[in-house]
């Protein structure tokens, strides 16, 4: 069994002030406005054949002084420990499709650090009725210390590539630098509460599609804040 056994005197303590602290992030972070470049991973991946159902509702925005975007969504994500030190990950919802393998590279009970390089489509909100398609590869190092009570620290940087309009013969290419933390909270015997907030910025490396309202056409911060709740049946 993974190190981090939850207390359930200690996770119920702390539980509240965790779902406050989500709920706030979301509030501040959606006040603001583009897609979620989040993780919400812990650095550990499941035992084999163990299966870990979330659902992640979240707050997406981008700084554009034209064209502000505010993008409230839930995705859900499936995840499978498919050896020892390793799982595969299938994340669908209005976010778009993406699949991910995890490596963990390092495994200690206090600390583990891990990569999970992942493929996906996206469709990024250009105005209220129209948006671009996206090809991404990501590609997050994810770094994971755990306190004695199971509680988990999450730091997560990544990059990650985006081709929009990548079947256009002018698609354009961005660049994404992203950090990202998040705590993990067992609450009770197979559930996990984790918010999270991100910070990106994209920086466009390619031609522009021909429309009137491209995503961006200059480099933009991103943000966002989310709460995922995690179960595993067994």
């Amino acid at each position: 069994m993974k190190p981090g056994m939850f207390r359930p005197g200690r996770a119920q303590r702390k539980a509240r002030s965790l779902v406050l602290a989500g709920v706030w992030s979301m509030m501040f972070f959606g006040s603001w406005g583009c897609v979620s470049v989040g993780s919400f991973r812990s650095a550990w991946t499941p035992d084999p054949g163990r299966l870990e159902v979330s659902v992640q509702p979240q707050v997406a925005t981008r700084l554009d002084p034209e064209l502000p975007t505010t993008t409230p969504f839930t995705d859900v994500v499936i995840r499978t420990g498919i050896g020892e030190r390793s799982a595969f990950e299938v994340r669908v919802g209005p976010s778009g499709f993406h699949s991910a393998v995890q490596l963990e590279l390092f495994e200690r009970p206090q600390a583990a650090l891990s990569i999970a390089p992942a493929l996906g489509g996206v469709r990024y909100p250009v105005t209220e009725d129209d948006g671009l398609h996206v090809l991404e590869y990501r590609f997050p190092l994810i770094l994971g210390f755990r306190t004695r009570s199971g509680t988990e620290f999450v730091f997560t940087p990544q990059g990650i590539l985006a081709s929009v309009g990548w079947y256009h013969p002018e698609r354009f290419d961005a660049a994404l630098g992203v950090f990202s933390f998040g705590i993990r909270q067992p609450l009770f015997q197979g559930l996990e509460v984790h918010p999270e907030v991100t910070v990106g910025y994209a920086v466009p490396i390619g031609p522009i599609i021909g429309i009137d309202e491209p995503s961006f056409d200059e480099p933009r911060w991103m943000f966002g804040a989310g709460m995922g709740f995690s179960f595993s049946p067994r």
